[in-house]
């Protein structure tokens, strides 16, 4: 787990700070965390998994796929891609994670693309938002450059929980 104490700087613009923002941050959830994103992978979700701590987790993504059912379909294929192939065993924990993490209620995926939104927003606990370019997969969150930014503006943090 990362150091509480050390915290990384408030905004960023560089690779492999959104995982190190993620994995700073996440653990502090202790109810709830919302992620807003416009792409989500099982294996962007492998890198968050271990720091996902709070018992209720919603993940709001969308896909290019327009249309409910094709971005349902498309998440659903991901994850029976890394379950049944097996080719990256990293990915096809993740995704036994996310099947039992989805069954028990711990975790709720939710079609966000009727929502039009295209902002990449991590809600920890109303607490603490970290908002960015930075979507739920491999490449957004340690091979893209990616621009970030911890709002602790409590006003701020109950607008994005809002909408």
């Amino acid at each position: 787990m990362p150091d509480p104490e050390v915290a990384p700087p408030d905004h960023f613009f560089q690779d492999q700070q959104a995982i190190r923002h993620l994995r700073h941050y996440l653990p502090l959830g202790m109810r709830e965390v919302r992620i807003a994103v416009g792409f989500f992978t099982v294996r962007g979700y492998s890198y968050i998994r271990s720091y996902l701590q709070a018992p209720r987790v919603a993940i709001l993504a969308g896909t290019e796929e327009q249309t409910k059912g094709k971005v349902r379909a498309a998440i659903i294929n991901d994850v029976l891609r890394d379950l049944r192939t097996g080719l990256n065993e990293h990915n096809r924990t993740a995704a036994k994670d996310l099947v039992d993490r989805l069954a028990g209620g711990q975790l709720r995926i939710i079609d966000a693309r009727a929502l039009r939104h295209h902002a990449k927003l991590y809600i920890i606990d109303a607490q603490v938002v970290l908002a960015g370019s930075f979507n739920l997969t491999g490449y957004g969150l340690r091979e893209q450059v990616e621009q970030g930014s911890v709002i602790r503006d409590a006003e701020a943090i109950a607008k994005y929980t809002r909408e």
